[in-house]
């Protein structure tokens, strides 16, 4: 629990796996962040989270550029795709336990869905976007049978993230960062 005054360059509130990441990075880069969770560090969602570290943003790479422009889309899936593997070879690096499990995801399509996948592996594929469209077979042996088309996404992984958070959290603490749980954050008045 935080008590009394501290003085920090860097105060970072929440004790999730991003923010403890956040916390990790900023010891790395010389910073001795403060973090102060309401609860307990790494026990909120995202310490009950999937534990995912995707390769693929979420948007689709055709919405991406066409709001933003190709050369943008390819710099954000690509930023997205390095930054999926570096937190796997960090948190391998920290030995999180239960480890960090490499897994290629799938986005599927179905009934009615297909040409729509089909634009978006074909877009994928002319900017040099990595991504492996499945044969309708392999789409069946890979997915629930109501899945009519699918490609394959690559560099996604898998770890308990309570772990890592606890992992990254014990790394920074050894940097300099320092840690307090059960300490809720109000607004007053500075």
């Amino acid at each position: 629990m935080l008590r009394g005054e501290h003085d920090t360059a860097v105060l970072i509130v929440g004790g999730g796996l991003t923010r403890c990441a956040t916390a990790y990075a900023c010891t790395v880069a010389g910073l001795k962040p403060i973090v102060v969770e309401g609860h307990r560090i790494g026990q909120g969602s995202a310490g009950r989270s999937a534990g995912l570290l995707l390769a693929d943003p979420g948007p689709t790479f055709r919405e991406v550029a066409a709001a933003h422009g190709l050369r943008a889309a390819r710099q954000v899936f690509g930023a997205w795709e390095r930054g999926a593997s570096d937190a796997a070879g960090l948190l391998r690096r920290l030995k999180v336990v239960g480890g960090v499990e490499a897994y290629a995801n799938l986005v599927v399509a179905f009934r009615g869905e297909e040409k729509a996948l089909q634009r978006e592996h074909a877009a994928r594929e002319a900017a040099g976007v990595a991504s492996r469209w499945l044969a309708q077979r392999q789409v069946r042996q890979a997915t629930a049978p109501e899945a009519t088309a699918a490609m394959r996404l690559h560099d996604g992984f898998a770890v308990d993230p309570y772990r890592a958070c606890m992992a990254l959290a014990s790394a920074g603490t050894r940097r300099g960062a320092r840690f307090f749980g059960r300490s809720p954050v109000r607004k007053g008045v500075a």
